[in-house]
Order: C-alpha cells, then sequence, then structure tokens
C-alpha cells in the first residue's frame, strides 16, 4: 500500500508493519524485572613497587572444585529493564555477592625491607603465619543507564546506553603490622552496548560495558536469556563475565589491581506492559 501524498507529490511507499512478534519486550512502558541467584569464582591479584604500603603481592583464586567453597563466590541480584516507546529505555542492576578470603601472600625479607635511605622497615616478619589470615568479603555492585534502541530485520534490535556505574575490588595493606583487607569502590559513568533477539516467549541479550573513573578499570560482558513458562513470568539464564584493572596510591606506593569476577545466574523474570 502507498502512504497518503500531497497533491502534486508522488506516492511513497509506507513503511512495512513490524514483524516482532506480540508478547515480546517491545511495546510502550514494556517493563522486565528480574530476580536471579549468581555463584562465580575469581581471580585477584595485585603487585606494589616496594612495601611500604602492603605486601608486595597478594592473590586469591575462587570457583574450583578442589577449593573449599567449589562456588568462590555467591551473590544475589535485582535488575529492571523499562521501554518507553520504541526508542528510549532505563535499566537498573543491583548485585550484593559475598565471599570468603584467604590469600597467598608475598612478603619482603628482612635484608629487603628498607626505606630509600637504607632504613628498616616496620613491616611484618615474613615467617609468621599470615598468609592464612581468611577474610569475609562483600561487595555491592551498580548500573543505573539510559538506553536508547534500534530496530534491526527481523526480531533483532541494537542499543547502547550511558549512565552510572559502581564496581569494588579490594586492597591488602598493612594494619598494626599484619595485613588487612580494605574493600574499594570504584564509582564513575559508564558506557554500554550490545544487541537483543525478541521471539515473544524467548527473548535473549548480549552487551559488553565499560566503566570509566575517567580511565576504564572495569570490562564487563554480560549475556541473558528468557524462556517463557507463563504469560507474565519467564525464566532467566545467564553469564557474567568481568576485568578489572586499577591502579591505587596509597601510603605513596602504587598498587595495581588485576581483579577478574565471573558468575553464572539463574532466576526469574516478571513483566508488565
Amino acid at each position: 500500500a502507498a502512504a497518503p501524498s500531497a497533491a502534486g507529490e508522488p506516492a511513497r511507499p509506507a513503511r512495512p508493519p513490524s514483524d516482532r512478534p506480540e508478547g515480546g519486550a517491545w511495546g510502550e512502558a514494556r517493563v522486565r524485572a528480574a530476580l536471579r541467584w549468581a555463584p562465580g569464582s575469581r581471580v585477584y591479584r595485585s603487585d606494589q613497587e616496594g612495601f611500604e604500603a602492603g605486601p608486595e603481592e597478594a592473590t586469591w583464586f575462587h570457583g574450583d572444585l578442589s577449593q573449599r567453597d567449589p562456588l568462590g563466590e555467591s551473590g544475589v541480584g535485582l535488575g529492571g529493564l523499562a521501554w518507553f516507546g520504541d526508542r528510549w529505555g532505563a535499566e537498573l542492576d543491583l548485585r550484593w555477592t559475598r565471599a570468603r578470603v584467604l590469600p597467598d601472600f608475598s612478603f619482603p625479607s628482612h635484608e629487603e625491607a628498607v626505606d630509600d635511605a637504607g632504613d628498616p622497615l616496620d613491616l611484618p616478619d615474613p615467617d609468621t603465619a599470615w598468609d592464612y589470615t581468611e577474610w569475609s568479603h562483600t561487595s555491592i555492585t551498580f548500573r543505573l543507564m539510559g538506553r536508547y534502541r534500534q530496530d534491526l530485520p527481523g526480531p533483532l534490535y541494537a542499543f547502547g546506553g550511558a549512565g552510572l556505574g559502581r564496581a569494588e575490588t579490594v586492597l591488602f595493606t598493612w594494619s598494626d603490622r599484619a595485613p588487612q583487607l580494605v574493600d574499594t569502590p570504584m564509582f564513575g559513568g559508564r558506557v554500554a552496548a550490545g544487541a537483543g533477539l525478541d521471539l515473544g516467549r524467548v527473548w535473549a541479550e548480549v552487551a559488553v560495558g565499560e566503566l570509566l573513573t575517567p580511565w576504564p578499570v572495569s570490562t564487563e560482558l554480560d549475556a541473558d536469556l528468557d524462556i517463557g513458562i507463563l504469560p507474565e513470568l519467564a525464566l532467566r539464564l545467564g553469564a557474567d563475565l568481568g576485568w578489572r584493572r586499577a591502579t591505587f596510591e596509597v601510603d605513596g606506593s602504587e598498587i595495581e589491581v588485576v581483579d577478574a569476577v565471573h558468575s553464572l545466574n539463574i532466576g526469574i523474570v516478571g513483566t508488565l506492559r
């Protein structure tokens, strides 16, 4: 069919009807709210030149069947995605994670534990059993972003977004001549881009995002799959991969952190129109 045109103007083809199935995530004020459980693994390493701020090196690894805690970390998450019309939307994601931390430390020898002037530093004795100190670590991360969506052929779409985000890592510093764990949040702007598939009762998204403080400190790759089990209820399966890397200045020393946090997700999703 041709679109109506003014007198004397050639008729223009009308936009073809949407081939997206009913019952999917599309539509005005379409909302998805998710609750999920997220077991995961973690590989952490921090290094510094010198020993003034903390151990020369700290490492820990979680998420192996040979470990006492095969799941490594476990957490819960709340999320929401709302579309206001066909193009603009908003996303909220809040995650709470808890883990036991049993790190390995690299301590300086007595000969190495001196300052630039050659005077001894008041540091722990490397022969003590501090390597076996265990901590409980709780982290909270979130993202709050606006989205813009562009239709692609068939049931596909692409999107981009920007907003605020918070990630968290840890540092190990000296306290009373012993290592201590310090929760270290990273807050800043966040940008992301991805693609989605909407088949009505089956919906999937893949996205890559970056947290900026203002330099890049956390890269995340997320994938979610929703499978409808009731008209307004779906089962969610997903995976989140995160790589954090940052340099922190503590007591005049720079501590470099590389922190890989990966998780699997299983949960439920409710939808509203």
